[in-house]
Formats: structure tokens, C-alpha cells, sequence
């Protein structure tokens, strides 16, 4: 497989990884080029030098990208599974890959959080997005992401969060209380789990809805800036 089809394939899983190895890779060999040349070294000699080089570059690329590729199949059967629907599949893996392209989670970490939410009955279209968002807000680590999971299933199932998983991401059972969600005197949940679900929605549309899209402007910003201080 050549590395065009393999960054088709892949999408964002290998194509990050894909691209940075090729640009470090550049990057050596225009260095080992101009000491070669800086030192005088015959031409020949220069381009044996930068041929193995080169070499050493695309063997750890290939690792990388065959690594990539592994999980990417991986993670698609197991939505395929979930789902009962390859094409459901790669509607998922569509939507991780645009979600993950401002995130500050990896492709991996969303497609995971993605087959765990379909698991659950949820559409990985309306919640996958917020759950970024709030991750982002409050640690884009594996394990915030995995509580979060959780925090969306307990709910969907119709299971009210402890305080303290609530807290971790800045809620609170007044912002659900503001939201017309009702809880007895023992503080259960009366609202019926459709009810909170939607009312947990609200609230980080509210609060967090632009968390990535500042991400991704701040981002975009930063790659401007950098090639500008390259051009000049």
C-alpha cells in the first residue's frame, strides 16, 4: 500500500502522524544535506548520506502507519459490530474524525468514547461534539473522557451522577434544578431520564458550546503566525 492510499484510509487516525514523519523527515534530510555541504563533503558521499537518511525516515513511518492502520480496522469492526452496519460505522468514524480535528483528544480516544456511546443508544452525532466540548473544558485526559462516557450513559439510563462525578465537570444539580429538572426530598431524580438527558444538553450548549471552535480558531492562528515567521 503507498502512502497516498494508506492517508485516504486512514482519514485523521494516520494522517497526523503520517504527515508530521514525513515533514521531520524532510526537515533531516535538508539538514544532513547542508552540513554536507557546509563541510565540503563530496556530492556523491552527501547523497549516500542523505539516501540512508531517507531510508531510516520511511522504515519509522512505515511502523507508524502500519500501527495506525491496525487500529483504525480494529475500531471499525467494532462499531460495525455495535451498530449491526459498516456504513453506520463510517458514519461514526466521519464524525470522530471532524470532532478530533479542533479536539485536544486524539482520534483513538474519541473513536473509543464513540463505540462506547453507541453501545449506550446514543447517536454519536448529538453527543460525541458536547462531550468534547465539557472534556475539553475540564481535562482532556483518557480518564475525564472515560467518566464523561459514563456520566452520558448513567443519565441516558435514566440514573442520576453522584455529586462528586458532577462536579469534576462543573455541573451541579442546581444548573439541572434551573433546567425544570425535579428531585424529591432525598434528592432522587423525579424527571423522567428523557427529561434530564435533554436538560444536561442545554446546559453545555449553554456553558461550553464554543470551547472547540476557539480551540481550532487559536490553532489555525498559531500555524499562521509560525509560517509567517518561516516566510520572513
Amino acid at each position: 500500500m503507498t502512502i497516498a492510499e494508506l492517508v485516504v484510509k486512514l482519514g485523521v487516525t494516520g494522517q497526523g502522524e503520517i504527515q508530521s514523519a514525513l515533514s521531520k523527515t524532510k526537515s533531516g534530510l535538508n539538514q544532513v544535506g547542508d552540513a554536507a555541504r557546509a563541510a565540503g563533503t563530496a556530492i556523491s558521499t552527501g547523497l549516500g548520506v542523505v539516501a540512508l537518511a531517507g531510508v531510516a525516515g520511511l522504515g519509522a513511518l512505515g511502523k507508524s502507519a502500519f500501527d495506525s492502520a491496525v487500529s483504525f480496522e480494529s475500531l471499525n469492526a467494532r462499531l460495525a459490530a455495535i451498530t449491526g452496519s459498516g456504513q453506520r460505522a463510517a458514519q461514526v468514524l466521519d464524525t470522530v474524525r471532524k470532532v478530533a480535528e479542533p479536539s485536544p483528544f486524539t482520534f483513538d480516544q474519541l473513536a473509543t468514547a464513540a463505540t462506547q456511546l453507541e453501545a449506550f443508544g446514543l447517536k454519536t452525532e448529538a453527543i460525541l461534539p458536547r462531550l468534547a466540548n465539557l472534556g475539553a473544558a475540564f481535562g482532556a485526559d483518557e480518564e475525564h473522557l472515560k467518566s464523561l462516557v459514563n456520566l452520558f450513559g448513567r443519565l441516558a439510563a435514566g440514573n442520576f451522577p453522584d455529586i462528586e462525578q458532577l462536579s469534576m465537570f462543573g455541573l451541579s444539580k442546581s444548573m439541572f434544578t434551573a433546567q425544570g429538572i425535579k428531585f424529591d426530598a432525598g434528592g432522587s431524580l423525579v424527571s423522567s431520564a428523557r427529561e434530564t438527558f435533554d436538560a444536561l444538553l442545554r446546559i453545555i450548549d449553554t456553558k461550553y458550546s464554543t470551547i472547540l471552535d476557539k480551540m481550532s480558531k487559536d490553532r489555525k492562528s498559531t500555524r499562521l503566525n509560525s509560517s509567517h515567521a518561516n516566510i520572513s
